[in-house]
């Protein structure tokens, strides 16, 4: 077999693109008292960790440390062959090059209870009906790891409009409404979510139906079957969004003995997911979808009041420019 490749991921060369960033300021009267301020940028985020998640799960194997290491034996951490007093078994033995290591080959799984099922194992694999898989790798055991072909790097617009007016007496009040918004985020999620059985749509397995939906018979639900697509599935997606809109303003006012700053900021975040954990699902609802994933962020703070102060008191020692 013959192939070609490209260095595309390792380069990263999809994490490029046109990032505009434009800002004004304008004193509206000429008398040095009222100013509108604006501006508008894209920028982008290089993704964390795509290297490990597209370069590292691919073909022949991944190698997994299952247990941890006894004392003196990292030198035979992934052997198959293990030093003197070092665990055997090794757990996280790998297997000798040019060999074929039936712990390494998936051996069926069936599910116990339907028509045929049985049976089905006791011929495979010669044991009594209802025996267990005899190896330690079991296809309902198998986890699947999916990531975009063309992962579309990460990007945020982010723009607002402020006005800034003095007050006199060297008071100074700011009101603006500063925006933002996310697209193609992080967002991890089990793409193979079980089905929903309902008396009305029974899952069919096995030649038998299954008409309601329990903790016990969600593997048997998953679409894929070979592929726990309960909790052994997930999606590194890049098509999670979000929004952010905000009314900020400012009073302070500076002179020569201190400093005082009052800020109230009213705003509303919302997105699809608020994390994009390479570790645990981050969409929740219906899985194989973000379209009723939309809410309020995590980090979501409606009202926020923030008061800062400064003064030097007389006989300090304190320099004034």
């Amino acid at each position: 077999m013959t192939g070609s490749s490209n260095s595309s991921t390792f380069d990263n060369n999809y994490s490029t693109g046109i990032g505009p960033r434009i800002g004004l300021a304008y004193d509206l009267f000429g008398h040095h008292t009222t100013t509108i301020r604006a501006g508008y940028g894209i920028y982008y985020v290089r993704e964390d960790v795509g290297t490990a998640d597209q370069l590292s799960f691919q073909t022949p194997f991944l190698p997994v440390a299952f247990g941890g290491g006894a004392a003196g034996c990292l030198g035979s951490y992934f052997s198959a062959t293990p030093l003197a007093g070092c665990p055997n078994p090794n757990p996280n033995a790998l297997p000798q090059a040019g060999t074929l290591d039936p712990n390494f080959v998936p051996c069926l799984n069936v599910f116990q209870g339907f028509t045929n099922n049985d049976t089905n194992q006791a011929a495979i694999y010669g044991t009594a009906s209802g025996a267990a898989c005899p190896g330690p790798l079991q296809t309902l055991g198998i986890f699947g790891l999916a990531v975009p072909r063309h992962f579309v790097v990460p990007n945020t617009q982010q723009w607002n409009l402020t006005v800034q007016r003095a007050l006199g007496r060297q008071w100074v009040l700011e009101v603006g409404y500063v925006g933002t918004k996310g697209t193609h985020l992080r967002e991890t999620r089990d793409a193979l979510q079980s089905q929903n059985a309902t008396p009305a749509n029974p899952v069919v397995l096995g030649g038998q139906n299954i008409t309601a939906n329990t903790f016990a018979n969600a593997v048997a639900r998953s679409r894929a079957q070979g592929i726990n697509g309960y909790n052994g599935f997930q999606l590194f997606a890049n098509d999670a969004y979000s929004h952010y809109h905000s009314l900020q303003t400012t009073l302070s006012r500076r002179w020569s003995a201190g400093y005082f700053q009052a800020a109230y900021t009213f705003s509303r975040s919302t997105d699809a997911t608020s994390t994009g954990n390479t570790a645990f699902n981050s969409a929740f609802n219906d899985e194989s979808t973000l379209d009723a994933s939309r809410g309020l962020s995590d980090f979501d703070r409606t009202h926020r009041l923030a008061v800062s102060y400064r003064y030097d008191l007389p006989g300090s020692g304190t320099k004034r420019a």
